[in-house]
């Protein structure tokens, strides 16, 4: 959670003098209106597999939240201390479920490297829950021994 501090200066003039005056810090902290998670809908994969994601948002506040996006990353992980290889591919398309309900599909924009895939799901209602359902295929690059595991976090 971040915290605010914020501080005001009054300034005035009297008698032909400028005089600054400085008020009390004051200090919030700001609790995040949002919860995200996410989840595979299979516990295994092997090469040249399709994988179903689940991302679930839920707006915790009192108002209606709006330009919300999701940026997911496709598991990228070092193979060196220079290069970077991405084991999964994002086929889309991803649907959207809003309180349970199928609301249609989810504009999803995937970086120019093939690293991230970016959910515009717009507005969320207060107190609502959104669910993005998005398919990934494990490509040459996904780990391939028994017991390998896939990291891709949103």
């Amino acid at each position: 959670m971040a915290t605010i501090n914020n501080q005001a200066t009054l300034t005035f003039s009297s008698g032909g003098s400028t005089v600054e005056v400085a008020s009390n810090k004051a200090s919030v902290t700001l609790q995040g209106p949002l919860t995200i998670s996410k989840r595979s809908l299979e516990t295994s994969y092997q090469l040249d597999n399709t994988i179903v994601y689940t991302v679930e948002v839920k707006n915790t506040s009192t108002a209606s939240l709006q330009n919300v996006t999701v940026k997911d990353d496709l598991g990228t992980y070092n193979i060196t201390a220079t290069a970077k290889v991405t084991p999964l591919t994002y086929v889309g398309p991803a649907q959207r479920f809003e309180n349970g309900t199928h609301v249609g599909a989810v504009t999803a924009t995937v970086d120019s490297t093939k690293t991230f895939v970016t959910f515009s799901i717009g507005t969320v209602a207060a107190g609502s829950t959104e669910i993005i359902l998005y398919k990934v295929k494990t490509n040459n690059y996904a780990k391939g021994a028994t017991g390998s595991t896939i990291i891709s976090t949103a």
